[in-house]
């Protein structure tokens, strides 16, 4: 790293606050990372294998484990939709010293295939992403953003330039494409082409008015 001069933001998961503190580290010194998104939705070892997600207290020391260790770079809380008070969450990992917060990761889900009784995955359940997911992330981080002041990555969903308008309204700063790019790498391209003639076609003069600006 750098490759070809990207910012890199990695992605980082561990199972106790000691390995987020050492990755934390790690992260510091290396060169082309811009940033590091800590990953909540992983099991905690000293919680019998709950999230760190769901959990405000937990989410906030491995955020302030990352936080302590990053050099100074910016540090991203990943929040899931399985916390049990996503606002909660946010409140904590902004006060643990979360430069941004992005949300939401994956939902669980199960798929069933009824002539051999089994689950169609593989494992009894699984992670549900892309366009069904997205009025729920929607909601998450419309309620995030009436309690937070740090800036929040809305993703969840997302596969069209009228769908990044709908996560600013709602009060993202930026948003991520995921799943839609798995299909078709080439798409975050095509959204970034069609913004600004959607935002032409609604009269909307800069994507910073938009934000947060749901009335109702």
């Amino acid at each position: 790293m750098p490759w070809n001069r990207v910012p890199v933001i990695p992605n980082v998961k561990a199972t106790n606050v000691d390995d987020f503190a050492a990755i934390g580290g790690i992260m510091s010194e290396e060169r082309g990372v811009a940033a590091i998104e800590v990953n909540l939705d992983c099991p905690n070892d000293h919680r019998g294998g709950q999230p760190f997600c769901q959990n405000p207290v937990t989410a906030a020391r491995a955020v302030n484990a990352v936080r302590r260790h990053a050099g100074g770079k910016p540090v991203i809380a990943k929040l899931s939709p399985l916390a049990m008070d996503i606002v909660e969450v946010a409140r904590a990992v902004e006060a643990a010293g979360a430069d941004i917060i992005s949300c939401i990761g994956p939902l669980r889900g199960m798929s069933v295939d009824v002539r051999s009784r089994r689950s169609r995955l593989g494992s009894p359940s699984g992670r549900l992403s892309g366009p069904a997911i997205k009025p729920v992330a929607l909601l998450c981080v419309r309620e995030i953003a009436r309690v937070v002041r740090i800036p929040i990555i809305g993703m969840g969903g997302i596969s069209s330039a009228g769908d990044v308008l709908e996560f600013m309204l709602v009060g993202a700063s930026a948003v991520g494409v995921g799943s839609h790019c798995l299909g078709d790498p080439a798409a975050i391209f095509q959204i970034v082409r069609e913004l600004p003639e959607e935002c032409a076609r609604l009269g909307i003069g800069s994507l910073c008015s938009l934000r947060g600006a749901l009335s109702a």
